[in-house]
């Protein structure tokens, strides 16, 4: 009880307790460019500290860059609350001053893969691959500053794993690769009904 509980008081609890009521985004679904948008407008119109509650399929990954720019832009705290954040959703996630992970919340780091319109042809494989490896590069870098212990070779090994499928983390492997500052008492089920 007392891990948990420390956990908890460590996480996001104290600044209701001390009556701060920090603007909540949540950030749902997949990131495309109309929930980015949107998202970020949300961010801008925050004042104050910042809660972004994260149950995410990931998406695009340059919209997921920019509201990741939107968060880092800000003045006031900002705390990742992740339930789920899989591929481009670990970039809004990583940028955040602290990460509370849900009890059974997860992480899905995987790699990248392109979508370009008109699509690939003979003619411009190199550039996507070149862009590909960039924009995977730019991701491990990412995922290395927020979690200071860990090169971005080694995030870029893990999104590499199982053909590419990459590898999925729990909270205890989050909190171990210090992605995560704490672990809350609450499943992602609690959380998304607003338990916090």
């Amino acid at each position: 009880m007392g891990l948990r509980f420390r956990q908890f008081i460590g996480g996001v609890a104290p600044a209701r307790r001390a009556g701060v009521s920090p603007g909540i985004i949540n950030l749902f679904g997949e990131i495309t460019e109309v929930s980015a948008a949107k998202t970020i407008a949300q961010i801008k119109a925050a004042r104050g500290d910042l809660e972004i509650l994260l149950d995410c399929a990931g998406g695009g990954v340059y919209e997921a860059l920019e509201i990741g720019a939107a968060i880092q832009k800000r003045t006031g705290k900002s705390t990742a609350i992740v339930c789920k954040a899989e591929s481009a959703a670990a970039i809004p996630m990583a940028v955040c001053d602290s990460v509370v992970m849900a009890r059974d919340g997860s992480i899905l780091v995987h790699a990248v893969s392109l979508h370009a319109p008109g699509g690939v042809t003979l003619d411009n494989i190199g550039e996507a691959g070149d862009a590909l490896r960039t924009t995977q590069r730019n991701i491990a870098d990412v995922l290395a500053a927020r979690s200071k212990t860990t090169p971005s070779t080694f995030w870029t090994h893990l999104m590499g794993c199982n053909g590419g499928n990459g590898t999925r983390l729990d909270a205890e492997s989050c909190l171990r690769y210090h992605l995560a500052d704490s672990v809350s008492v609450w499943p992602k089920r609690d959380i998304l009904r607003g338990q916090r």
